[in-house]
Parts: structure tokens; sequence; C-alpha cells
């Protein structure tokens, strides 16, 4: 179990790091087309055309959203409408910055586990402090319809003044309603800062 996880993760921690790396080429090559007939969730905007990263670079970026999502999330504070329209350089920047705080998910979700038949055994579930500025483990263990193990493990430790050092490592069980049934592999390391919350 932890063995093929390793192996898997190294593979994906490669694939971020060539992300970061590329991503400034990669997010050249870009169509457009309708949300939900790229990624099979609901489109934000129904009708919609959304720009998607294209060819040879989809492994790249996110298979749930779309590339621009940095700007359609909200997350470039100070840009119009008007000025992300009229402006090609903002446009690009969005899917540079899109593919760099996701980088390689769907080389992720591609290389992760088959969610079918899951059975989820709990050893410790403390995920209702996930994000809540409090520290937390979470700790799964599941096996699919073909007998392959997996395990997902969340920790938030408290490292001072609201700043947490988080990890996950794993598989990304449940993730629902995608399209190939696949939980992505997870191997992150971050550190974050978290108001505490009533749980």
């Amino acid at each position: 179990m932890v063995f093929n996880y390793a192996i898997r993760a190294i593979a994906v921690l490669i694939a971020k790091l060539l992300t970061w790396l590329l991503a400034p080429v990669m997010a050249l090559r870009f169509y457009r087309q309708e949300e939900s007939k790229v990624t099979g969730y609901p489109s934000q905007f129904p009708g919609k055309l959304r720009e998607h990263i294209d060819w040879p670079f989809q492994w790249a970026s996110t298979f749930d959203d779309c590339a621009d999502a940095m700007f359609y999330s909200g997350r470039m504070t100070g840009v119009t409408q008007a000025q992300y329209d009229a402006s090609k350089w903002i446009r690009y920047k969005a899917r540079v910055l899109w593919l760099w705080r996701n980088p390689a998910y769907t080389f992720a979700r591609d290389l992760g586990y088959d969610q079918t038949g899951l059975e989820v055994t709990t050893v410790v579930d403390q995920s209702a402090l996930w994000d809540a500025g409090y520290p937390n483990t979470t700790y799964r263990t599941f096996t699919n319809a073909y007998g392959h193990r997996g395990f997902l493990y969340e920790r938030q430790i408290h490292l001072c003044f609201q700043f947490f050092f988080e990890m996950v490592l794993g598989y990304k069980i449940p993730w629902k309603n995608e399209r190939k049934n696949r939980a992505m592999v997870a191997v992150r390391f971050t550190i974050k800062r978290y108001q505490k919350q009533e749980v």
C-alpha cells in the first residue's frame, strides 16, 4: 500500500515541478469551450465559453475546473471583468497563476485511486476541525472492488500566531462526481494561516 503510493507520489511531485517550471509555456496552449463539456461538472456560467489548457499539456491543469478560474474565483483582486475581457496579458497571467496554484491535477487524478466498490475504515476523524484554526488529524484506510488498498492522512499542526503546517498524503477519498471515478494522489506540504472558527 505505502510503496505503491510512494512511487505515484514521486511521479506527481515531478509532474508538479515540471508544471511550476513550464507553466508560462503551457499557458500559451489553450482553447475555449463550455465548462461542463470539458470537465463534466456543472458550469459556473452555463453557455459561456471558458478557457482550458490544450494538448499536450492538459495533464498539468485541473480536470474539475477551467484554466481561467484564477479570475472567475475572485482571486485576481483589482481586475474588473471589462479589463479581463480586453487584455490578452491578464487572461494569460490568469492561466499561468492557475497552473501554479493547482499543478498537475489531471496527472494526479489519472494516476490516482479507483473508487469502484470503495470500503472505507476511519481510524481517526477530526475533519470537522480542518481549516478551522485548530490542530487536527484525520486518517482513513480503504479498499476498492479490486482489492487495492489505499489511505488518506491529513494533518494540521499549529506552529504559532495561527500559522499551521499542513500535510495531505495518500488519495483524496472520496472524490465525488468525477467522470473516471478516481481519487487524486495527494502529496502536499504547506504553511497556512487560519483564524479560529466555532466548530
